[in-house]
């Protein structure tokens, strides 16, 4: 092979995996807006990051990655990207509106967190003005431009960048009419606030939900709670199903002073649909509020007449026992207190039974749950239906080490001490290991198991382990241990353990007692052998 016929085949050699290259990266482009369309946003950010190194496609590659650092409430990574295609002179109107809204939210995790944002909003307003410079008719632009000024303590900036913005766009300045509404309504200019939206309603059309909840809100903060009341019943009796007008009654008029008109509200929407499932849930939550809990119950199960499925309702049905329970627990009333529970616990496991074939649980349940068979074996004196509710709670969750902890200590009160064995073994090898007073607590638990069992050696080696551990547990080992070495007399060893206790902790009680007792013992002993 020649010299010149070697150089043309290395040079298609480059070209072809060029090509090979840049076709890998409009593949990588691809599946990138494939999961931002899906609001996949850290497979997209994923996907996006590794190895960026430029190229032909940079700037496309720049604008998705700061498109998922926003989905991912990065902003300022998406500062970053979009600062870079705002630098280049080929910027378009739509890169400087991105930039100007990253920044915008930016400002807003730093006024959140009491850190100075002052700076942000204003490079936000910047921006905008750059873009709204290119194009008069970005919606974002103007939106961000109005945001960024009242971030940055512009208010009239931002009255004349929202109404310059609605003359701009036209018909398509609807976000723009509501941010000055708000502005407006926040100013106390009620009839100015209303006067701007009042376009989106002049064609004779009923009024949309987006309008009347913000008419609403408007009139509740002028003090019209009478207004507010007239236009949530009113846009209820249209659309009875509309969360979010649920949603605003709710934020609206559960304080003690409105709770009755907003009971009057929902009671009227029942009259006129009966089967209004929201309605009914939202009746009972205001009972619940004002601790009319016969009244609440009667709403929940209205609930579940109409779906007997409703994973919500069967929650909601928990909680209001859990709170019959809290009000029987002063004065002590244990036959009450111990049905409350009961049904508590009955009403949250059938929750989890729906929340589970619909893919819907709350991880915050797992906990409560947990924590109502707990006390439903200790305080309501119940371990059998206690024990029967663990392990019905352990098919949902088979891998919580709390849940095969509670399991472990109610199968120890039944007399079942292979089981509660077994179970506290589970507990403790699922415990996260980073989690030292979690872990510290188990391997207290299972010392005591073990002592009750008379398992001296076992019971130390537990309590042994947890104190080499840090947080709350570890002092509780240490006061076992004592008492251990008390129990098997060694007052001795038992006065170094509660010495070590005290040191940090001086107003223990119970190793206080054990340390002075145990001290009163060595100094008797040293007086007999003495004698």
């Amino acid at each position: 092979m020649t010299p010149a016929l070697r150089v043309l085949v290395l040079l298609a050699a480059l070209v072809g995996g060029g090509a090979v290259s840049s076709n890998a990266q409009a593949d990588e482009l691809a599946r990138a807006r494939e999961c931002l369309e899906e609001a996949r946003y850290q497979d997209a950010y994923d996907l996006l990051k590794p190895g960026f190194d430029g190229g032909d496609r940079a700037a496309a590659r720049l604008r998705l990655l700061g498109r998922a650092a926003m989905g991912l409430a990065r902003p300022a990574e998406a500062v970053a990207c979009f600062g870079s295609l705002a630098a280049d002179p080929e910027a378009t109107a739509e890169d400087l509106a991105q930039l100007a809204w990253a920044h915008h939210e930016h400002g807003a995790v730093l006024a959140e967190a009491g850190e100075p944002a002052r700076s942000a909003f204003l490079a936000a307003a910047q921006a905008a003005r750059h873009a709204v410079a290119l194009d008069a008719t970005s919606l974002t632009a103007w939106r961000f431009l109005g945001a960024a000024l009242e971030g940055a303590g512009n208010p009239e900036g931002a009255e004349r960048a929202y109404r310059d913005g609605i003359e701009a766009v036209g018909e398509s300045g609807r976000p723009l009419r509501f941010a000055l509404a708000a502005l407006l309504a926040g100013r106390g200019e009620t009839e100015a606030s209303l006067a701007a939206l009042a376009p989106l309603a002049a064609r004779g059309e009923e009024e949309d939900a987006e309008v009347a909840l913000l008419r609403a809100r408007i009139w509740a903060g002028a003090g019209r709670m009478d207004r507010a009341a007239e236009i949530l019943s009113g846009l209820l009796g249209r659309a009875p199903d509309c969360t979010e007008a649920y949603g605003v009654l709710w934020s609206l008029f559960s304080g003690p002073e409105y709770r009755a008109a907003g009971v009057a509200v929902l009671e009227a929407v029942l009259e006129r649909d009966p089967a209004a499932l929201t309605a009914w849930g939202y009746l009972g939550n205001f009972h619940r509020l004002a601790l009319n809990l016969d009244a609440a119950e009667r709403a929940y199960r209205k609930c579940l007449e109409i779906r007997p499925d409703y994973a919500w309702a069967h929650r909601a049905l928990g909680e209001l026992f859990q709170a019959r329970a809290d009000l029987a627990r002063d004065p002590l009333d244990r036959p009450a207190l111990r049905d409350h529970l009961t049904r508590a616990v009955g009403a949250f496991l059938d929750y989890l039974d729906h929340a589970a074939t619909q893919g819907t649980e709350d991880p915050t349940a797992l906990p409560i749950i947990d924590w109502l068979i707990y006390d439903l074996a200790r305080t309501g004196l119940d371990p059998g239906a206690a024990y029967a509710a663990s392990v019905r709670l352990l098919q949902h969750h088979p891998e919580s080490a709390a849940v095969h902890h509670t399991l472990g200590l109610i199968a120890q009160d039944l007399g079942r001490f292979e089981e509660a064995e077994a179970a506290l073994r589970k507990s403790l090898a699922g415990c996260p290991a980073d989690n030292a007073p979690l872990r510290a607590s188990y391997l207290v638990n299972l010392g005591l198991f073990y002592e009750a069992w008379n398992k001296y050696p076992q019971a130390r080696e537990q309590y042994e382990s947890a104190a080499r551990l840090s947080g709350k547990g570890r002092l509780d080992a240490l006061e076992n241990l004592g008492k251990l070495a008390y129990k098997l007399g060694n007052p001795t060893k038992a006065l170094e353990h509660f010495k070590a206790v005290l040191d940090e902790e001086p107003d223990r009680p119970e190793s206080l007692f054990y340390y002075h007792y145990c001290r009163r013992w060595i100094q008797r002993e040293t007086y007999f052998r003495r004698r």
